[in-house]
């Protein structure tokens, strides 16, 4: 592990360090000013039970200068996202380092005492950070994917869409939101992805927007299966970064049935129209740069890039 400065101990951090850690990340993102920002809530969320998560912080005569936060996906078994930071006027001192070694090993132990014994740690590095992306390559990880956040002016017009006569594009509807949880579990079995329980699938929904969330339903036939659905949601912290009011897409899921029948264009044509009524400035949409149809449908549907993120991993093998 790195040599910490003389003064700083590292300390375990948990529920009753919510506030202080909201303070230390706030001054993160204020001086880094990244296109988000993470609410109270949220980090609130890291360490309630069920979350699995650990966090780690750094202290300097009281003062919480560092952080490090590690959490298992809910949705891919085996896989543990990092983040962490460091108070702008500690840096170069060394404890980027310890963040990124703490996480690096608490993430690994987790995944050795799990029932597969190893995994994949992922961290992710924001725009073009070359410092930070060389530090990560140096303790074992490997770049993965680019992702790129799409956004497209609430002001432009908007095409209307075509599907087939028996496919439903409806507005969520509360009694469907189950239907979509299975349906959700359903398309995530081929990737191997873990299903979703009803609370875990409640806690992804925390920054829900339902005047803006769209399901597709297939009339065919009396059961009328949710073939696809689009999650809309609202992060108001990033407003003020961002200089304008934005909505946001948060996921989408389409069966594999139902590919190539404008279904996908249709609910986020729904989603734009909603986000519109509601008087957003904006809409925005991730996509990995391997996604080529995901990305011309983008563009047909007048969104352009606006930043950049780069995933990092870590295989981890079994002990």
């Amino acid at each position: 592990m790195s040599q910490l400065p003389d003064g700083v101990q590292r300390v375990d951090l948990d529920g009753a360090d919510t506030r202080r850690l909201a303070v230390l990340v706030e001054a993160i993102e204020t001086h880094d000013n990244p296109p988000y920002r993470t609410s109270p809530d949220e980090i609130d969320r890291w360490f309630r039970p069920h979350s699995g998560s650990r966090c780690s912080g750094w202290v300097a005569a009281g003062e919480l200068i560092a952080y490090a936060h590690v959490q298992p996906r809910s949705m891919d078994a085996g896989v543990i996202t990092c983040q962490g930071g460091v108070a702008p006027h500690w840096r170069d001192r060394g404890l980027g380092e310890a963040s990124s070694q703490w996480q690096t090993a608490t993430a690994t132990r987790i995944l050795r005492e799990s029932p597969g014994g190893g995994g994949r740690i992922v961290t992710h590095v924001e725009g073009e950070n070359t410092r930070f992306e060389a530090h990560v390559s140096r303790l074992g990880y490997t770049r993965s994917h680019t992702y790129e956040e799409w956004t497209r002016p609430l002001s432009l017009p908007l095409e209307d869409y075509t599907v087939p006569s028996t496919i439903d594009v409806t507005m969520w509807r509360d009694e469907l939101s189950d239907k979509v949880r299975r349906a959700l579990n359903q398309m995530g079995e081929t990737l191997g992805a873990t299903p979703l329980s009803a609370d875990q699938w409640l806690e992804t929904m925390s920054a829900f927007l339902p005047e803006a969330s769209v399901v597709a339903l297939d009339r065919s036939s009396d059961r009328s299966p949710v073939v696809g659905f689009l999650i809309a949601s609202i992060y108001s912290q990033d407003w003020d970064a961002l200089g304008q009011r934005q909505g946001y897409i948060d996921m989408y899921g389409l069966d594999g049935e139902h590919q190539g029948q404008g279904i996908v264009r249709a609910m986020i044509t729904e989603a734009v129209r909603s986000f519109t009524a509601l008087g957003l400035d904006t809409v925005a949409i991730s996509s990995a740069d391997t996604e080529a149809a995901a990305r011309q449908l983008l563009r047909d549907l007048g969104f352009d890039v606006a930043s950049v993120s780069h995933e990092y991993i870590l295989d981890v093998e079994p002990a």
